[in-house]
């Protein structure tokens, strides 16, 4: 046992591991769960169709528009196209849309989720997530933070 804020806590030794097994599984299905409530439920074309070069807003209201997008939770499915890093940023580029040469998405990585994006050839179709963050025009991504590879 340990003492915290005067509190008397069990140890970590105090558990079996079969109930810290339980305890970590319980909340990676908890996580999971919100997670899933917190997704906005758009797809990467619809977001080009507003925010894209093709797109007949003008960029005074497609900021405007921004506004209620950035910072929300996307999943999406596209081609991945490099991992890399940049100026000590990992990331990796995804493309959605054939007529795009390099990326049509940006995705910033933690160093856990650019490991396993290293592992993956270039042009596997993969499943990934991350917070809405920044539509860069006409010639450059989107970007997402706190991207995470979801599946092949």
């Amino acid at each position: 046992y340990s003492v915290d804020q005067g509190q008397i806590l069990p140890s970590r030794s105090a558990l079996p591991d079969r109930v810290l097994r339980r305890i970590r599984a319980d909340v990676k299905r908890r996580e999971a769960r919100l997670r899933e409530r917190m997704l906005l439920r758009v797809s990467f074309n619809q977001i080009n169709a507003k925010f894209g070069p093709s797109s007949r807003w003008t960029e005074a209201r497609k900021d405007q528009e921004w506004a209620s997008y950035r910072g929300k939770l996307v999943r999406w499915r596209g081609e991945l196209r490099e991992v890399g890093t940049s100026l000590g940023v990992r990331y990796m580029a995804v493309r959605h849309l054939r007529s795009t040469l390099s990326m049509d998405v940006q995705v910033f990585l933690s160093a856990e989720e650019y490991k396993k994006a290293a592992q993956l050839p270039i042009g596997s179709s993969i499943t990934y997530e991350g917070y809405l963050n920044t539509y860069m025009g006409a010639i450059a991504a989107l970007t997402l933070n706190e991207g995470r590879l979801v599946g092949r």
